[in-house]
């Protein structure tokens, strides 16, 4: 069972990794661009869509169904299922994944030239092709690590893999600047592969060492068969592999459509091309840059909602979901609010590209329901529900899809009908997942309608103190790159004291109470 303490503790630390590998992954990027230059960043990316797709494939998204699946037979007192469904998926995803792998491979010269019609994306393949299988099977450890909420190695190892890539690919490129275009991103694809193999090969030695004796319960419960193991695995895996790849689908749709319906729309192809960069290069990546608390915060629901359920403790489960939703919504709204009213100087003080400020704003705008889905959608996958967040998801994709082809090909809208598109998305998804989970956990399952009021005081003072401080400061001398983050901090503070002084944030009546 997992303690409420060790919830707590896991989102935390699962936080913590998920920052810093992102500061290391936004520095990593920025050096490369200078050190390796822009084409063959271009063409180490070029095969990034299709080897992310291969990857959902790879995995199957058994890690998942492990994570969920331990959990909830842990719950129950079984301490030999686990074992085995761990060695059923380690079975299943190794053969899958190395075949994929080794299909990627012996076709990478047809894709080369055939789909990308570019000879020099040969040598990337073939040194991206093995990093199928390890990483899948990384994955399996993952979820295994998960269910037994044992974040700290799962962040760990997340650490050591970023900063293995980063260092190792820097490396490399050093070592082969002068060399052709097509070796400097294959050099980038081996760092790549050399910081998911150690983290591979970390997982394993931790489990290794600890996996198999560390008990899971007090008793053993009568074993399952192997068939109806791997049913159950297969019927929680499927719709969330379909959910990834309908997601990876939907990316490449975007990248296709929304460059054509702007050029319909009376835009050049540069334009157009600089347009939808502005749009998927900065807007949307902003919105979710601070997000990792929200990510943690679902990635730890699953195994911490999978032992409840397990146990009947619906109660629990209520509450548990309640708390999750509001603690995304506490942290949604500063965002949004922040990235709402310092879009202007974030678009030109930081990325030099003032066209971005109404696509930042927008975008921001559906913050707080893009969190709300990611966390309700774990809270679903905790539920063993993940086919219905799925047809969730292919609706908001839907919508998107719609008001794409609709706005963007209209000069008054443009890449903002893009932006409007994407808001749509965000908030149909969310506001469906939480139907779902107020249908599927009943009353109590989401906080109280007076919850939702309540900050909003916390949040007209954080919006009053960023809109007069910010340029009260740049006027005072600070410079404008330095006022963001002052502006931002300041109201960020006031907001969370707002909280406290109303009661609204107690952290241990929010994370320790059952």
């Amino acid at each position: 069972m997992a303690k409420h303490g060790s919830f707590k503790r896991g989102t935390l630390v699962l936080s913590i990794a998920g920052f810093f590998n992102r500061v290391v992954g936004f520095a990593f990027n920025l050096y490369l661009i200078r050190l390796a230059g822009p084409e063959a960043i271009g063409l180490y990316r070029m095969v990034s869509p299709l080897y992310f797709t291969l990857l959902i494939v790879a995995g199957c998204g058994v890690p998942y169904a492990l994570a969920k699946l331990v959990s909830e037979y842990a719950a129950q007192g079984d301490i030999r299922t686990p074992q085995r469904l761990l060695r059923l998926s380690f079975t299943l995803v190794l053969s899958v994944s190395v075949t994929i792998s080794v299909l990627f491979l012996l076709a990478s010269h047809r894709l080369a030239t055939v789909l990308y019609q570019d000879p020099r994306v040969h040598l990337v393949i073939i040194c991206l092709a093995p990093g199928l299988a390890i990483v899948a099977l990384a994955s399996i450890y993952r979820g295994y690590f998960q269910a037994r909420q044992a974040m700290g190695i799962v962040a760990g190892a997340q650490i050591i893999e970023q900063l293995a890539h980063a260092g190792i690919t820097i490396l490399l490129i050093t070592t082969l600047l002068g060399s052709s275009t097509s070796q400097i991103a294959a050099g980038m694809a081996v760092g790549m592969l050399a910081g998911e193999l150690l983290g591979l090969l970390l997982l394993a030695g931790i489990f290794r060492c600890t996996g198999d004796r560390t008990p899971l319960g007090k008793a053993t419960a009568p074993p399952s068969g192997t068939i109806p193991l791997l049913k159950r695995v297969m019927s929680l895996a499927g719709p969330v592999t379909a959910a990834r790849l309908v997601a990876a689908g939907s990316s490449t749709v975007n990248l296709i459509l929304i460059p054509a319906r702007l050029r319909v729309g009376g835009l050049s192809l540069s334009a157009a091309t600089a347009d939808f960069g502005a749009l998927t290069g900065i807007a949307l990546p902003l919105i979710f840059f601070p997000n990792v608390v929200n990510l943690a915060l679902a990635t730890n629901l699953v195994p911490a909602l999978s032992g409840e359920h397990a146990r009947g403790d619906h109660p629990a489960l209520r509450r548990r979901s309640a708390l999750s939703l509001e603690m995304t919504y506490l942290l949604g709204l500063p965002v949004a609010i922040c990235l709402i009213l310092l879009a202007g100087p974030v678009a030109q003080v930081v990325y030099d590209y003032p066209a971005a400020e109404p696509l930042i704003a927008i975008t921001a705008v559906g913050a707080v329901f893009a969190y709300l889905r990611q966390t309700s959608l774990g809270i679903l996958h905790g539920l063993g529900r993940p086919g219905l967040a799925m047809v969730n998801y292919i609706i908001g994709v839907t919508a998107d899809t719609a008001l794409v082809w609709f706005l963007v090909a209209r000069p008054e809208f443009g890449i903002k009908g893009a932006a409007l598109a994407s808001v749509a998305n965000f908030t149909v998804g969310g506001l469906l997942n939480l139907c779902v989970v107020r249908r599927l956990l009943g009353p109590g399952s989401l906080p109280a309608p007076q919850r939702w009021g309540r900050p909003l005081p916390a949040a007209a003072l954080l919006a009053g103190t960023v809109h007069f401080a910010h340029p009260l400061l740049v006027a005072h001398g600070l410079p404008a790159w330095a006022a963001i983050p002052v502006a931002a901090g300041g109201g960020l503070m006031l907001y969370l004291g707002a909280l406290v002084l109303q009661g609204i944030l107690r952290p241990q009546e929010f994370w320790d109470r059952k």
